[in-house]
C-alpha cells in the first residue's frame, strides 16, 4: 500500500461537498486530507498552519470566496488549485489564477480520477530530483549538486568551483 505523500485541504461551506471530496479522494492513497474548511478565512488560516500541497476550493463561500481567498494570498504563494463549484460560468477565470483544474460539482469517479492524474504529475515534477553537473579534475570527473556550488569563478581556460 502507498504512504500518504502529499496533503490535501477541501474548502467547502457544504459538508456534504467536503465528504464527496474525502470519498473520492480515498481511491488515491498518495494523499491525506490535512483539513477541512468552511469558508474564506479557514482557509487563509489553514494554508498557513497545514502548508497543503493542493487546495479542492469551493467558489462560492461565505465571506471570502475563492477567488478572494487567491487573491489574498497571491498566485505564487498558493498551492496547486484544483477549484470545485456548481457554477461553469467561472471557469475562464479560475484558470486565469493558474488553476489545475476546474471540475464541476457533481463530479464522476471517473473526471476526479483525471484531475489525480494531473495533480500528481504537477507534484512529482516539482519534486524532482535535483540537477546535477559533471566536472573535469585532475582526478577524473566528479557529479556535483548545483546545491553544493558556492561560485564559479573563470581561470584562465578553466572554470574555478
Amino acid at each position: 500500500m502507498k504512504q500518504a505523500k502529499w496533503k490535501a485541504l477541501i474548502a467547502d461551506d457544504e459538508p456534504a461537498a467536503r465528504r464527496g471530496v474525502r470519498q473520492l479522494l480515498a481511491a488515491f492513497p498518495e494523499f491525506v486530507v490535512a483539513g477541512e474548511c468552511r469558508n474564506g478565512a479557514e482557509v487563509l488560516a489553514a494554508l498557513d498552519t497545514s502548508s497543503p500541497d493542493v487546495v479542492f476550493l469551493d467558489i462560492q463561500m461565505p465571506g471570502i470566496d475563492g477567488f478572494e481567498v487567491i487573491k489574498r494570498r497571491t498566485i505564487e504563494r498558493m498551492p496547486a488549485v484544483v477549484f470545485l463549484t456548481a457554477f461553469d460560468q467561472f471557469a475562464i477565470k479560475a484558470f486565469e489564477t493558474e488553476a489545475l483544474d476546474y471540475l464541476v460539482k457533481p463530479v464522476s469517479e471517473t473526471r476526479f480520477a483525471a484531475t489525480i492524474n494531473r495533480l500528481l504529475k504537477r507534484l512529482q515534477s516539482n519534486s524532482a530530483p535535483e540537477e546535477t553537473i559533471v566536472v573535469t579534475t585532475s582526478r577524473g570527473a566528479t557529479v556535483l549538486h548545483l546545491s553544493e556550488i558556492d561560485w564559479i569563478e573563470a581561470a584562465g581556460n578553466y572554470s574555478q568551483l
